[in-house]
């Protein structure tokens, strides 16, 4: 029996209060970003001062604004920052510019749950059920929740690639300038989030371009009148990526040095270790398995089994034909979507980096597919069981990372962090950017003497942005190199920078084994002590923090952020 037979209470649900259950999954991410205290990581930080930096220049200072727009970050894509600016002002308004800012991130997880849901209708009309249930893909993977935490860029990317599933779902519904504008607009979100998600949307991308030249335009669209909301659509499209094509030609020269870095062998091992081809499958293999979980281990075999024992009705919609019922464009995003798996898999196994969230985008593809599967699905005992399954491990995941059930990161991806109610550190961090601030307003350069998570030149940064916001001035941050390892080199950059302060933590609250990038921050600290120039500043702190302030006359006002 067709479940499409009788509509029943979670299908209503599903059909009629698709952003009530979008809402609802949402939520524990909502109450997550609100309630959260910890003071942010290194590229979390980074965004977050170039977001609040935007924001300062378009609100003091107009001129600098498209200025600033075009050369943000440098060496990475704007998009988290160019969207992330419009939310200062709300955070701002709700006393957190973090909460503001993770906003913009839950904002974008809403989005591309919605375009899934809308897909999935489309490839699946007639069954809601099953696009409640590709919500429920996105919304119980443990890295989609991770991710929801996190102000970076990421999110957006799934966004884009999302954006793409959808219109090659939906494209050929679409008259010929809505659809070339949606595919300009998904373009440009796209690498605007990230350089590297053409890896992630290159297929669909290829459908959706096949869509457009086979549509045919309707007499209708002949007329401006009818035809206005496509021509918004191309006009929208049209700057979205004209800005976008400004940004990659002014920051070229500074990609290609970042990316000469990014796959330099000593860089990549830091992030990651080497291994053979089948030795890094495996691992990739068991990443998936601890980001997405359940859509991976269970849902597609009990999908297999739903099928076979749904065979013999399947095969009486034989008749029915492909291009009618859009089942051909259904088991085309489906192949293509294993194919973006297997190639995304398998140039990460030829790579030393291991950083799981670049797994993230895969999602629509998995998700995809497993869509595809559980429509082959016609018992309603068989969806009710994916569908109860799913959410328990929606409710588990959520719980995991609000801190209320014990946390395992050998089942569970590493980005799902519990939830930290603590302001300890963030205070200690706001301490020591007032007690470096400029007294003269004139803004100057600082070490900080050690990379740990929450004390770091990036972390220091943003928060000094946001002092910027109230105060007008502020100083800047930097570290004594990525990874450095010579000493006097590191002391040479300094002595170059005219540093007015030197900040770090007692060799006693420093970590024992230091890593990769606090290999010199001991030394540096005993230097800096014995070095006639710099005397102690007073400082009391319970976190071990201790600053080093220059003795002669201020040194000079820097000319800008310094390189990370």
């Amino acid at each position: 029996m067709k479940i499409e037979a009788k509509a029943g209470p979670l299908q209503g649900l599903a059909q009629h209060w698709a952003v009530l259950v979008i809402l609802i999954v949402m939520f524990p991410s909502f109450y997550w970003i609100v309630n959260d205290h910890h003071a942010w990581l290194w590229d979390q930080s980074w965004y977050g001062e170039v977001s609040v930096d935007l924001w300062f220049k378009l609100t003091h200072h107009f001129s600098g604004w498209f200025a600033a727009m075009a050369t943000a970050f440098g060496s990475k894509s704007p998009g988290i920052a160019w969207l992330g600016q419009l939310f200062v002002p709300v955070g701002r308004a709700i006393g957190s510019i973090e909460t503001g800012l993770l906003l913009s991130v839950l904002v974008t997880q809403i989005g591309s749950l919605a375009l899934f849901y809308k897909a999935v209708r489309e490839l699946a009309p007639g069954r809601p059920l099953v696009a409640a249930i590709g919500i429920l893909l996105f919304a119980c993977a443990p890295l989609f929740v991770g991710m929801s935490h996190q102000y970076v860029a990421e999110a957006l990317q799934l966004f884009g690639v999302t954006y793409f599933y959808f219109l090659a779902a939906t494209g050929h519904g679409m008259q010929r300038l809505t659809l070339l504008g949606n595919l300009l607009l998904a373009t440009a979100i796209a690498l605007l989030a990230k350089v590297t998600s053409p890896i992630y949307c290159l297929l669909p991308g290829l459908i959706v371009t096949y869509t457009f030249f086979r549509n045919r335009d309707s007499k209708a669209e002949a007329f401006p009148k009818n035809a206005r909301w496509g021509w918004l659509w191309l006009f929208a499209g049209v700057v979205l990526c004209a800005a976008c094509a400004i940004w990659y030609v002014k920051n070229l020269p500074a990609m290609r040095e970042t990316l000469k870095l990014q796959t330099s062998l000593e860089f990549t091992l830091d992030y990651g270790r080497a291994g053979t081809f089948f030795e890094k499958m495996k691992y990739w293999l068991r990443a998936m398995l601890t980001s997405f979980q359940l859509p991976l281990l269970l849902v597609g075999p009990l999908a297999l089994v739903g099928a076979g024992m749904a065979l013999a009705p399947a095969i009486g919609d034989r008749e029915t034909k492909p291009q009618e019922s859009g089942r051909w464009r259904f088991n085309l995003l489906a192949a293509c979507s294993v194919i973006h798996i297997v190639a995304v898999l398998c140039l990460c196994s030829t790579n030393y980096n291991e950083e799981t969230r670049y797994l993230l985008p895969l999602l629509p593809a998995i998700a995809t597919v497993n869509v595809w599967l559980i429509c082959k699905i016609r018992q309603r005992w068989v969806l009710a069981g994916l569908t109860l399954l799913l959410s328990a491990q929606w409710i588990a995941v959520s719980l995991q990372a609000l801190g209320w059930t014990h946390l395992s990161h050998e089942i569970c991806s590493y980005w799902v962090i519990p939830l930290d109610t603590d302001r300890k550190q963030a205070k200690e961090v706001v301490r020591i950017v007032q007690n470096t601030a400029p007294t003269d307003r004139i803004s100057r350069y600082n070490i900080v003497g050690l990379e740990l998570p929450w004390l770091n030149a990036n972390t220091l940064s943003f928060f000094a942005a946001k002092e910027e916001l109230i105060a007008g001035s502020r100083n800047y941050y930097t570290g004594l190199g990525y990874g450095a390892k010579d000493l006097d080199q590191a002391w040479k950059r300094m002595s170059d920078m005219k540093i007015e302060y030197f900040i770090s933590l007692e060799e006693a609250d420093q970590p024992e084994n230091p890593n990769f990038l606090n290999l010199i921050s001991v030394a540096a600290l005993r230097r800096i002590r014995d070095d006639p120039d710099f005397a102690p500043k007073s400082f009391t702190s319970d976190m071990g923090v201790v600053l080093f302030q220059r003795k002669a006359a201020s040194p000079p006002a820097a000319s800008g952020a310094p390189g990370r």
